[in-house]
C-alpha cells in the first residue's frame, strides 16, 4: 500500500459510501487501465471483475489495493477502506457466442458519463494452397466513450475465419448496441482471409463505428509460406505478417498485436521470427530446419516454421499469443506463422499457425493436400466502466485518515 501525501494536496474528490471512504475518479489512460487490469484479475478468464486502486497525491493511479469476481457493489468487507481513499471501476468482457445477436442487460452500477465500450473483430484464416500461399489479415478495433445505455443491449460477436479452404474465410465484424454494424455504436470489421495465389495476404478489418485502428494485413510469398496479421488494438494498427522472397523454404512469422511490429521472413530453410507487441515483447522463435515455429506470447506473432528435410517432420507455424492489453488474458493477439514447406515427403504436418485472441489473422498452410491453413481468432467486447449511484462531496479531513496521513 502506497503511503498518500498531505491531505490538502490530494485532488480528486472523497465519497462517503456508507461508513466507507474512497475517491471519485475518472477513468485513467488506457496505458493505466491496462496496468491496473492485469495487475488485479482475479484469476486467469475472468471476464467480470472489480478493481479498486488507490489514488496518489498527484491525482494519478497508484496501485491495485484489492480485486474481486463480480459486480462493484459486492465487495468484501476490508477494514482498510474505511481510512484510504480509493477509486474502483468494473470491467466485463463478452466473447461467446459468436455468429449471432446476443444481448447483455446494463448493469445497474453502469455510469453513462464515465465508460469506454471497445471491440476487436475477428481474424481472417490463412490459405491452404499449394506451394505459395497468403495469410489471413487481422480484425480491427474500434471504441468508443460515455456511452449512453439502459435496458438489454444487442452485441454480435464475429468467428474467426476458416483455414481449411483455399482461399482462407473472412473473419466475422464485431459491434455493440445495435442489431446490425452499421447501426452500432462501436463495430469493426473482421480481417480477410488469405487469397488463393498472387502475392499479398488478406487486408485488415476497418474501424467502422467509433474510432480505433485496422487490423494488420497478412503476409504475402511467392514460394513460401505467410503469417498472419496482428489485431488492431488500443495501441495501434495491427502489424503485418512477414512476407516471403522467391528462394526461401521457411515460413514467415505472423505479426504482432496493435502497435506491434511486423513478423519476419524465413532465411532461406529456417523460419522467421514472430513480430513483437507494442511493448517489444512476444515474438514466436523462427523453426529451424525440419521443426515448428515457436508460439507467440502476450499479443505477440507466431514464429515461421523451417523447411523439411525428410519424413514425418512437423515444421507447421507458431500460434499467436493472446493479447495482455486489457489484462492477464485479453487483448489484441498476434498473427499466427506461416508453415515452412515440406516438399516431397510424407508423413508430416505443415500447418500454419492459429491466430492469436483476440483477432488475429492465421498463418498460412504449405499444401492443401495433407496441410492445412490455420483460422484466424474470435473478436471480443470489453466494457469498463466507474460505478454510478455515489453522490459526490466536497473534500473534508477526515479523523479517520489522520494515521494514514501522518506517517
Amino acid at each position: 500500500m502506497l503511503i498518500l501525501g498531505r491531505a490538502e494536496i490530494i485532488r480528486p474528490r472523497l465519497i462517503r459510501d456508507g461508513r466507507s471512504l474512497y475517491v471519485g475518479n475518472f477513468l485513467p489512460d488506457w496505458r493505466t487501465l491496462r496496468r491496473l487490469r492485469f495487475q488485479g484479475c482475479p484469476y486467469t478468464g475472468c471476464e467480470f471483475y472489480t478493481i479498486v486502486y488507490q489514488i496518489l497525491p498527484t491525482g494519478q493511479a497508484g496501485d491495485v489495493l484489492a480485486a474481486w469476481e463480480g459486480n462493484a457493489f459486492d465487495r468484501p468487507s476490508r477494514p482498510w477502506w474505511d481510512v484510504v481513499p480509493w477509486c474502483w471501476f468494473t470491467t466485463s468482457f463478452l466473447t461467446t457466442p459468436t455468429g449471432s445477436n446476443q444481448s447483455w442487460t446494463t448493469d445497474a452500477t453502469w455510469n453513462n458519463a464515465s465508460n469506454t465500450v471497445a471491440v476487436i473483430a475477428a481474424g481472417g484464416g490463412g490459405d491452404s494452397g499449394s506451394g505459395n500461399s497468403n495469410g489471413g489479415g487481422g480484425g480491427g478495433y474500434a471504441a468508443v466513450s460515455n456511452l449512453t445505455l439502459s435496458g438489454s443491449i444487442t452485441w454480435f460477436n464475429g468467428a474467426g475465419g476458416a483455414g481449411t479452404a483455399s482461399p482462407g474465410g473472412t473473419g466475422g465484424n464485431t459491434w455493440f448496441n445495435g442489431t446490425t454494424l452499421a447501426l452500432s455504436s462501436a463495430g469493426a470489421t473482421g480481417g480477410a482471409g488469405g487469397p488463393a495465389g498472387g502475392t499479398a495476404g488478406g487486408t485488415g478489418g476497418a474501424v467502422s463505428k467509433g474510432t480505433g485502428f485496422a487490423g494488420g494485413v497478412g503476409g504475402g510469398n511467392t514460394v513460401d509460406c505467410a503469417g498472419g496479421g496482428g489485431a488492431g488494438g488500443p495501441a495501434g494498427i495491427g502489424a503485418v505478417g512477414g512476407s516471403g522472397g522467391a528462394t526461401t523454404a521457411g515460413g514467415t512469422g505472423g505479426g504482432g498485436g496493435g502497435g506491434g511490429t511486423a513478423g519476419a521472413a524465413g532465411s532461406g530453410t529456417i523460419g522467421g521470427v514472430g513480430g513483437k507487441n507494442h511493448l517489444g515483447a512476444g515474438g514466436g522463435a523462427a523453426g529451424a530446419v525440419g521443426a515448428a515455429g515457436g508460439a507467440g506470447s502476450a499479443g505477440g506473432g507466431g514464429g515461421g516454421g523451417g523447411a523439411g528435410t525428410a519424413n514425418a517432420q512437423t515444421t507447421g507455424g507458431g500460434a499467436g499469443g493472446a493479447g495482455t492489453d486489457w489484462d492477464a488474458t485479453h487483448g489484441s493477439g498476434g498473427g499466427g506463422g506461416g508453415a515452412g514447406i515440406n516438399p516431397g515427403f510424407t508423413g508430416g504436418t505443415s500447418n500454419g499457425g492459429i491466430g492469436g485472441s483476440y483477432g488475429a489473422g492465421g498463418g498460412s498452410g504449405a499444401n492443401g493436400s495433407w496441410s492445412t491453413g490455420a483460422a484466424g481468432a474470435t473478436g471480443c467486447v470489453n466494457l469498463t466502466w466507474t460505478p454510478a449511484g455515489v453522490a459526490y462531496l466536497p473534500y473534508e479531513p477526515w479523523p479517520q485518515m489522520a494515521p494514514i496521513l501522518a506517517q
